[in-house]
């Protein structure tokens, strides 16, 4: 892994903590680990470093968004959606990119990403079709970042995985919650939703990629 990623996702927990420590201490009662999410900008320095391998890439700096309302865009199922980073050349969309960290209730967590990334780049690809994205016929690149905290609860083999009717898809049986999100990715990845994209585990001083053990 890049060292400058590296950096950047264990600063990432690090500011987590802090923010779980000052509202602890301010006497505030987010729950679990949403103490250190709610306070926002924890994944900021990732999508800093990621603008700054698109302009270093050839985009314009003027043509790489990663600031409110400069990151919305025309969705087709929904008004508009809001991203984290937008890449444009010459005013055509190139790429819209939404970073998501993942450290606490993984169980419901797996499938609400799930269906978030997949909801989103069906919704933006339809936008494009009906020509709402600009008057390119290039498809834009939908980018998704997720980062998953490797930890005693995400390795959990996943709980009340059934199905009444059909037999489940044989990768999820027995899986993890970690293994369910890697599934989901590869899926999404093959199916041309996404563009490949990587979770990140992260253990107490250690942080490496995760290999994607699907097909």
């Amino acid at each position: 892994m890049r060292s400058d990623i590296e950096a950047a996702i264990l600063g990432m927990y690090d500011s987590i903590e802090r923010a779980r420590e000052a509202q602890a201490a301010a006497g505030h009662s987010d729950q679990g680990a949403r103490q250190g999410i709610t306070s926002g900008k924890h994944l900021d320095p990732i999508a800093a470093i990621i603008r700054d391998d698109l302009i270093n890439a050839g985009f314009h700096p003027d043509e790489v968004y990663d600031q409110g309302r400069m990151c919305t865009l025309p969705g087709w199922f929904r008004p508009t959606k809001n991203w984290d980073l937008l890449a444009l050349d010459n005013g055509e969309l190139v790429s819209a990119i939404e970073l998501k960290s993942i450290n606490s209730s993984f169980g419901n967590n797996a499938n609400n990403r799930a269906e978030e990334s997949i909801g989103s780049a069906f919704d933006a690809h339809t936008a494009f079709d009906e020509n709402l994205l600009g008057s390119s016929s290039i498809p834009p690149v939908m980018g998704y970042v997720m980062i998953v905290h490797d930890c005693p609860d995400s390795r959990i083999v996943g709980r009340g995985v059934r199905s009444a009717h059909f037999p489940i898809d044989p990768d999820f049986e027995g899986a993890s919650y970690l293994d369910r999100f890697c599934c989901s990715v590869t899926d999404s990845v093959e199916r041309a939703c996404i563009r490949p994209s990587g979770s990140c585990l992260r253990i107490p001083r250690t942080v490496w990629p995760m290999s994607l053990r699907r097909h």
